[in-house]
């Protein structure tokens, strides 16, 4: 019953687009996430009602993810805004979705464990997706994803947004990679039954290198240092793992302080490296971070809700093209996963969710083998990520599926 959820989650959830296209893919996506966990949490009733059976144990990650959704339910209990914090004024990312990811987490953690046919899933759906994205990179849209006559290159001209594969937004489908890249790349190395998945990386780069943020390419590069620490399984090998990364950091900084150049994100990495930030840094996400944190002391321990930070934000970003039109857009999220929970969970819903993730943490390096490894790499990655993601009910069930499978908790 779990496997058959987490295959939901893993393969059929990412390549769900709904009826209407990127029109009203985020609706498709949380209804279809809705009706899957509600029949699985049905069906977990059932089952424990029918053959009532002793829970496996709470580890620390159990715990973890259990007082991160209590955060959250008594920031909802307490928000000003509680009945748009429910859903969630913003992109479907209120309490209901916050329960969803918790469900999943520990529906997938307690019964079950990783399995080949979870990698299976996860790669064939990732195949499909970048098909996708690759086939509208040259001009199609085999799907129909987009409205009318409009494809991926009039982004910025025609309309606001970047949009590609079955995931949607570019940022959102750039999070689901940054998962799946670690994942495939040591399961292929390390287990033979896993070496088609050569075939879902290499596609996943490709759409990377062609269209992906510079927040993915910040994430690959920070899990390629972790991986030269954490995956030598001899003190020997860490040590030089750690004497490799190092280097390799020190040579980066290096030349991101030598780069000459006026623009672009190495100009505003060293700016950064020289104190100088500037509000249009990141495609202004520097800008959104600030006024974030500029809500934070009026409700600093619960925040304002889960999902409200669209309610409270007041920034809009507008632009006439080339042919006249007037584009115009408006924030409704942190553009950092952390930085959202503050803001809208307050500093015990952050406390919660950091807990989790160093829980997980912990699992991982004491429970050494090929399949927690590369889900280990994978989960570190996408974090990285979250430091500029969206944390959208979009990607986020994938990661917190992939939590639960490196959470995997001891049978009595």
């Amino acid at each position: 019953m779990s496997d058959l959820y987490l295959i939901i989650l893993l393969l059929v959830f990412p390549l769900f687009p709904g009826f209407s296209g990127y029109e009203s893919i985020t609706l498709s996506k949380y209804v279809f996430l809705l009706a899957a966990a509600g029949g699985y949490l049905a069906a977990l009733i059932a089952v424990s009602v029918l053959h009532p059976e002793p829970l496996p144990r709470f580890g620390a990650p159990q715990w973890a993810a259990t007082a991160f959704f209590a955060a959250a339910l008594l920031s909802w209990l307490c928000s000003p805004w509680r009945a748009e914090s429910f859903v969630g004024a913003g992109r479907y990312d209120g309490l209901l979705s916050l329960a969803v990811y918790v469900l999943s987490f520990l529906g997938v953690s307690l019964f079950t464990k990783p399995k080949a046919l979870h990698f299976h899933a996860l790669g064939a759906a990732v195949t499909l997706c970048c098909a996708v994205a690759l086939l509208q990179l040259t001009g199609l849209d085999p799907l129909g994803l987009f409205p009318g006559d409009l494809t991926y290159y009039d982004s910025g001209v025609r309309y606001s947004g970047t949009y590609l594969g079955t995931i949607g937004n570019t940022n959102i489908l750039d999070a689901v990679l940054c998962l799946a890249v670690p994942v495939f790349a040591v399961s292929a190395v390390r287990e033979r039954a896993l070496r088609w998945l050569f075939l879902p990386l290499a596609l996943s780069l490709a759409v990377l290198a062609l269209a992906g943020g510079d927040g993915a390419y910040l994430a690959l590069g920070a899990t390629v240092l972790a991986a030269l620490v954490f995956l030598p399984r001899t003190a020997r090998g860490r040590r030089f793992g750690l004497l490799a990364a190092f280097g390799l950091t020190a040579a980066a900084v290096c030349a991101v302080w030598l780069y000459p150049g006026e623009s672009g994100t190495l100009y505003e990495l060293r700016c950064a490296l020289e104190g100088k930030l500037d509000d249009s840094f990141g495609s202004s996400r520097v800008l959104i971070w600030r006024e974030t944190l500029a809500l934070v002391p009026a409700r600093p321990l619960l925040g304002g809700g889960p999902g409200t930070l669209a309610l409270r934000l007041d920034i809009r970003f507008s632009r006439v093209t080339e042919s006249g039109a007037v584009l115009t857009s408006f924030v409704d999220n942190a553009h950092n996963v952390y930085l959202g929970y503050l803001a809208n969970l307050g500093a015990l819903g952050l406390a919660g969710y950091l807990a989790l993730l160093l829980t997980a943490a912990l699992r991982a390096w004491r429970c050494r083998s090929a399949r927690s490894d590369a889900l280990a790499l994978g989960v570190f990655c996408a974090a990285v990520h979250g430091c500029f993601g969206l944390g959208l009910v979009l990607s986020e069930p994938v990661f917190w599926a992939a939590l639960g499978l490196l959470c995997t908790a001891k049978r009595r």
